[in-house]
Formats: C-alpha cells, sequence, structure tokens
C-alpha cells in the first residue's frame, strides 16, 4: 500500500514538474540554470573570504577608494587595443570578459568578472602598489597616480591591463 501511495506522489509530483517546465520559454530555463551555476561559482570562489587577514596598508587608501574597469589592454610588443578588440581578437564578448574592482574605504572591496564576484581584502604601500587577497589567491597591481589609473600586469603573456574609474569610462 505504501509503495503504490508513494508510486501516486511520485507520478503526480512528476506530471506537475512537467508542466510547470513546459510553461517555461527556453529563455527562462537557460537563465534559471545560469543562476543557479553563477550563485555557486561566486560560493565557491569566496569560501573563506569573510577568515581573510587584510595586508598592511602604510600608503593612502582613499587614492584608490573607488570603483575600477578595464580601460586598455597593451601586449608584450607594446600594440594598444581596448577591450572590445581584445575580446574580438580572442572570440569572446567584451561584457563577458569587463573586469570591475571596487576598493572600499574599510580595506574590502571585490572584482566582477561575468557576473561572478569575489570577495577580498586589500592594502597599499607609500608607492602605490595594491597588494589584494582573495581567497583563492593573492593579486598584485599598482596604481599610476601620474595617469590616475591601476595597473596589473600578467608576467606569463607579458599582458598589461589599465584600469580607469568606472564613472570615466
Amino acid at each position: 500500500m505504501k509503495k503504490r501511495f508513494l508510486s501516486v506522489v511520485l507520478a503526480g509530483v512528476f506530471c506537475f514538474s512537467a508542466f510547470a517546465l513546459s510553461a517555461c520559454s527556453d529563455e527562462e530555463l537557460e537563465a534559471g540554470a545560469e543562476a543557479a551555476v553563477d550563485a555557486a561559482v561566486e560560493s565557491q570562489v569566496n569560501e573563506g573570504a569573510e577568515d581573510l587577514e587584510a595586508p598592511e596598508s602604510t600608503g593612502d587608501m582613499s587614492l584608490v577608494t573607488d570603483s575600477w574597469g578595464v580601460y586598455v589592454l597593451v601586449d608584450a610588443d607594446g600594440n594598444e587595443m581596448t577591450l572590445e578588440d581584445y575580446a574580438s581578437a580572442n572570440g569572446m564578448e567584451a561584457d563577458a570578459i569587463q573586469t570591475i574592482y571596487t576598493f572600499n574605504e574599510d580595506g574590502t572591496g571585490s572584482y566582477t568578472v561575468s557576473g561572478i564576484e569575489t570577495q577580498y581584502v586589500w592594502g597599499i604601500d607609500e608607492e602605490g602598489t595594491i597588494s589584494i587577497q582573495t581567497a583563492q589567491s593573492p593579486i598584485v597591481m599598482y596604481y599610476d597616480g601620474d595617469n590616475d589609473m591601476l595597473v596589473i600586469q600578467d608576467a606569463n603573456s607579458g599582458l598589461t591591463t589599465y584600469f580607469a574609474r568606472t564613472s570615466q569610462l
């Protein structure tokens, strides 16, 4: 009797689920799936972020307290390119690789790439070296006060990325 009851309940749930899913468009189903994956990835990359210890800050944190987005990229040969040109040359969409760093006054921050936000703590020294500690790995970038830009260089590829305040993009 229990097995029969359980079979009827499961059949009912299955039928209701099939009906509910058929009422959703493909775009709604895809958006829901993407949101679930993004939430899972964001949770994973931020696991342990609340336990991060901020790097010592001996410089003026107010210099970089703001949000910063990719302004221009320079390859190892010195060729400048916009984010759109770089994305196109690498078969990507610019929106998918636009990176936004946000530096808060309290030494916390986050960066967002493809809708995934990663939390971090940060500090800056007198020379403008910014040390960022995420739950995954450290990041080092530099504040260029003459041009009011943040600069990050990939040692492997030689690619240098310049970030401008998002209010100026």
